[in-house]
C-alpha cells in the first residue's frame, strides 16, 4: 500500500507534512486524486508561472530571489509539485500507445488528434448554445489559448514575430481576450459563478506553461501546442458561430476573421516542427509523443468537465 512516505520518495525530495500529504493525495500511484487539491496544486503552479512572465510594467509582483528569504522553500515546494504532476500525468498515459519510430508518427499524430476534435460539442455551441453557455466555454477557452501564446513566446525561435506585447486586433488571442471580457461582464451580470475554475482548466494551462519554462520539456510543449493548433480554431469558429447566432458578434470579436489568423497552418506544426524532431532521435521522439498524448487526455477530461458546467447552468 502506497504511503505518504513513499509518495515523497517518488517526487524526489523531503518536504513539509502538508505538501506531502496534499501530493499523496493529489497525485496518487493508484485510485481516484482529490479533485479539490489537485485544482489547488495546479492553480498554485499557474500562479508561480505567471508571475516569472510579469509584464514590465509592474515588477514589483515579482519575488527578488536575493531579497526574498523564503524564495528557495518556495522553489523547492514548486519543483516537488511539478516532478508529481509529470510523474501523474505520466501514469494516465498508456506508453505502450505511443510510436516507436518516427515512421508511425504522422499517422498515428493525425488519428489521436482527429480523436480529440469533439464536433458533437462544437455543433452545440455553435447552434444551441446560449449566451450563459458561451460565456462559460470562452472563459475556460482564453485560460488556454493565453497559456497557448506565453508557451509560444518561451519556445519561439523568433521572438519578435511571437511575442509582440501589444496583440494585433485581428489575432486569435487579442479576440479571445475581447470576448473573455464581455462574456465576463455577462456572467457578473447574471449573477453566474463562472464554473470554469475547476482542476482540469488550470491543468492544461500550468502543464503547458511549466514544458515550455523548462528547457528539457520543450519537446513536450511542442507536441502539445501542435495539438492545440488542430483543435483551437474548429472550437474559436464554433464559438464565433454561436455568437453570430445570438447577434453579440461586433460586442465580443471581428467578423472578418480568417481561418489562418495568429500562427502557421495546421499542418504546418506536424510538417515544419514535429516531424524534422521526431526524425532527429529517439529520445525526441518519446518526448514529443508523450507532449501530444499527455495534452490529449488533459484536454478530454477538460472537455468532459467543462460540458457538465455548461449543462449544469440548467
Amino acid at each position: 500500500m502506497q504511503t505518504a512516505t513513499h509518495a515523497v520518495a517518488r517526487y524526489g525530495g523531503p518536504s513539509t507534512s502538508s505538501l506531502e500529504r496534499d501530493l499523496y493525495l493529489a497525485f496518487p500511484l493508484r485510485g481516484g486524486s482529490d479533485p479539490l487539491l489537485r485544482r489547488q496544486l495546479f492553480q498554485r503552479l499557474h500562479t508561480h508561472y505567471l508571475a516569472s512572465l510579469c509584464e514590465f510594467e509592474a515588477p514589483g509582483h515579482v519575488s527578488r530571489r536575493n531579497e526574498d528569504e523564503a524564495i528557495d522553500v518556495k522553489d523547492a515546494e514548486i519543483g516537488l509539485i511539478e516532478n508529481a504532476c509529470i510523474s501523474w500525468e505520466e501514469s494516465q498515459v498508456d506508453l505502450g500507445t505511443l510510436p516507436t519510430a518516427s515512421e508511425e508518427f504522422r499517422e498515428w499524430f493525425l488519428a489521436i488528434t482527429q480523436r480529440h476534435i469533439r464536433p458533437g460539442f462544437l455543433w452545440y455551441l455553435a447552434q444551441e448554445a446560449t449566451l450563459d453557455e458561451l460565456a462559460i466555454f470562452s472563459l475556460g477557452e482564453e485560460l488556454i489559448d493565453r497559456e497557448l501564446h506565453a508557451t509560444r513566446c518561451m519556445t519561439a525561435g523568433n521572438y519578435e514575430q511571437m511575442c509582440e506585447r501589444k496583440l494585433p486586433p485581428a489575432s486569435r488571442t487579442g479576440m479571445f481576450r475581447r470576448a473573455t471580457r464581455y462574456m465576463r461582464t455577462h456572467l457578473d451580470r447574471a449573477g453566474i459563478d463562472p464554473g470554469w475554475r475547476f482542476a482540469e482548466a488550470y491543468e492544461g494551462a500550468a502543464i503547458l506553461l511549466m514544458c515550455g519554462l523548462h528547457r528539457h520539456l520543450n519537446p513536450r510543449a511542442f507536441g502539445a501546442m501542435a495539438v492545440l493548433e488542430q483543435s483551437v480554431l474548429p472550437r474559436f469558429e464554433a464559438m464565433a458561430d454561436g455568437c453570430r447566432r445570438l447577434r453579440i458578434l461586433n460586442d465580443v470579436m471581428n467578423d472578418g476573421m480568417t481561418a489562418d489568423i495568429d500562427g502557421p497552418p495546421n499542418d504546418g506544426w506536424l510538417e515544419n516542427v514535429l516531424l524534422p524532431l521526431v526524425e532527429h532521435s529517439p529520445e525526441l521522439l518519446r518526448e514529443i509523443s508523450l507532449g501530444v498524448a499527455t495534452h490529449v487526455h488533459v484536454a478530454n477530461r477538460y472537455d468532459h468537465r467543462i460540458w457538465r458546467a455548461v449543462r449544469e447552468l440548467h
